[in-house]
């Protein structure tokens, strides 16, 4: 995690999160000229964003009226967003994340039910174990 000026970022790979604690409005102008900075090092090392996958998530009950931007585009609200494969919530709860796994492993779970037609319970259980349990325990702490 790299820190300068409060703001914090967190790399990984190609992805890039950027973190600020809005307290003032000289916060929400911090903020910008990061983007921008961000925007024109990209440009110069030839590694381009791609605008389209970026969006502003407020982790907080209260908000700024600020509309942010890169190259022009002005960077959507969200209520949620997805970090390496958890869908983090607005509101730091957990729920849509487990809601949207659960219901993938249900899903999957009833895919191998109609696509076998063998009953044995032990290839059963090992393909559950390979393309639900998988799915279902990853990033999970319990």
């Amino acid at each position: 995690m790299l820190e300068l000026h409060n703001i914090k970022s967190k790399i990984f790979a190609d992805d890039v999160k950027v973190y600020l604690s809005i307290e003032n409005d000289n916060c929400t102008v911090v903020l910008q000229n990061t983007l921008d900075l961000m925007s024109a090092y990209t440009q110069e090392w030839q590694l381009y964003i791609s605008v389209s996958k970026c969006n502003i998530s407020n982790i907080a009950r209260k908000a700024p009226n600020v509309s942010y931007h890169i190259d022009g585009c002005v960077l959507p609200v969200v209520m949620s967003c997805r970090d390496l494969g958890v869908l983090q919530a607005s509101d730091s709860s957990s729920l849509l994340h487990i809601n949207e796994i659960t219901g993938k492993g249900h899903q999957h779970a009833n895919a191998i039910l109609r696509c076998f037609e063998t009953r044995d319970k032990d290839l059963l259980v090992r393909t559950f174990i390979t393309y639900v349990s998988s799915l279902v325990e990853y990033n999970s702490v319990v």
